[in-house]
């Protein structure tokens, strides 16, 4: 079977579904017990489907140190504007603080073209006095999400409060919100330009706070954009949106109720039936023993990026490219399509011209189904080299050590060479106090 067409399974013929329509043209399927019976019995041992739960790794700080130190130092990809880069951090940090699915922070998928997204209004930045330091002050940063998932236009949305760190900027949301800020223009005070010009603002009694009002025009903007091309190159949109680990985390922290209301479910078996982590959060063997905790411990063996290594592929080779571009499935599907271009340009002359017709419909089709295609085999394809990769990496370091060689004898990473000094010195800046990623601070500059 050809994916991206679609076919009908004679087995599955007299299997009947029910949809039923909900809001924003979504369905849900419900499947008669009988035809469960079938899928989980006949259907299941004819196509040898694999209905065992998946591992549901969950990513912790360390994890997300080492991937926003990857995207800030070492990673090579060209972003068509930089402000991308700023985003896609910033995102990060918010969907791990949140337990939020993108879906809540930029425009659903399933939503194409409304343009919900998280927007200036639904930020409050404020400049309070520091509890925790009498004398100092400190900037917190209130998010309300709307489009959380089930409740979005149905319940009181949730709101979420951010504070500025000083001891790890590479975590600090407010930092790199403020940043995106600054590029819109977006404040209503006049002379607010630069983070030294927030810092010079003082709460004067009897005020308990001071709040940076957004521009009226920029309340709907959202802050996540994507880009446009435009006639002398790329630039961002001015109001076109941007097309599980924190559940754990908070867990230990919160009553139940409070873990409810930060991940959005109504009911607490929710989060017992799919965000709990399959590991054990607890020293069992000194419980026993009637030994302190090692939590520290626990915590280093579950990180998520425990077993990752730079050196595994992240990219097809030339040869692997060409093989696909050449796979079987590939050459048929453009056979069929230079077939149908055929008796196209027959007709009408141009593709274009056949636009509304069954052929041009086909045409789109097999189009679609030869891209489909190309990025199934190559996903695939890396995802078999990089399982290879980790499935052997520990044997072989090991008769490596063994064997005497020295560790200069083996490949080291490529060196990061950034287009921008500027993203050279931001690196050292938000990743100054973090040790355990910089082990080659020299790597970092260009």
């Amino acid at each position: 079977m050809l994916r991206g067409e679609f076919q009908m399974l004679p087995q599955l013929g007299n299997i009947e579904f029910q949809y039923i329509k909900e809001e924003h043209n979504r369905t849900r399927v419900e499947v008669p017990p009988i035809n469960l019976q079938y899928i989980d019995g006949p259907l299941k041992d004819e196509h040898d489907l694999d209905l065992s739960v998946r591992s549901k790794p969950v990513m912790g700080v360390d994890d997300l140190l080492v991937i926003l130190h990857y995207h800030w130092a070492l990673d090579k990809t060209t972003f068509p504007h930089e402000r991308q880069r700023i985003q896609l951090s910033l995102l990060l940090l918010m969907i791990a603080y949140t337990s939020s699915r993108p879906g809540a922070l930029i425009e659903s998928g399933c939503l194409r073209g409304s343009n919900e997204a998280l927007c200036y209004k639904d930020v409050h930045v404020l400049i309070i006095k520091n509890p925790e330091e009498p004398g100092h002050n400190m900037i917190v940063m209130e998010v309300t999400l709307r489009f959380m998932k089930g409740k979005r236009g149905k319940s009181q949305p949730t709101t979420y409060l951010f504070h500025k760190r000083d001891g790890n900027l590479a975590l600090c949301p407010i930092l790199q919100f403020l940043a995106l800020a600054f590029a819109d223009d977006a404040f209503e005070a006049e002379g607010v330009y630069s983070l030294e010009d927030i810092f010079r603002l003082n709460i004067e009694a009897p005020r308990n706070s001071l709040q940076l009002k957004w521009k009226h025009l920029r309340l709907d903007s959202p802050i996540f954009r994507r880009t446009v091309r435009i006639s002398d190159g790329i630039r961002i949109s001015p109001d076109k949106a941007l097309q599980r680990g924190t559940a754990n985390a908070v867990d230990g922290v919160a009553t139940t109720a409070e873990r409810n209301q930060v991940l959005g479910h109504s009911r607490s078996d929710i989060f017992l039936r799919y965000y709990i982590s399959e590991r054990v959060k607890r020293d069992v063997q000194s419980a026993y023993l009637g030994r302190p905790a090692r939590d520290a411990l626990i915590r280093a063996v579950g990180r998520m990026s425990l077993a990752r290594d730079p050196h595994a592929p992240n990219a097809l080779s030339p040869k692997m490219l060409s093989e696909i571009k050449h796979h079987p499935r590939i050459m048929e599907l453009q056979k069929k399509r230079r077939v149908v271009s055929a008796k196209i340009r027959l007709n009408y002359r141009k593709i274009k011209n056949a636009k509304g017709t069954d052929a041009y419909r086909r045409y789109t089709q097999l189009c679609g189904n030869i891209a489909s295609e190309r990025q199934f085999l190559r996903s695939s394809k890396l995802e078999d080299i990089r399982r290879e990769f980790f499935n052997t990496i520990n044997t072989i370091e090991i008769e490596r050590q063994l064997s005497g060689c020295q560790a200069s004898e083996i490949k080291d990473l490529e060196v990061a060479h950034f287009t921008f000094d500027e993203r050279s010195r931001l690196v050292n800046v938000l990743f100054a106090f973090s040790d355990n990623v910089m082990t080659d601070k020299s790597r970092l500059l260009d």
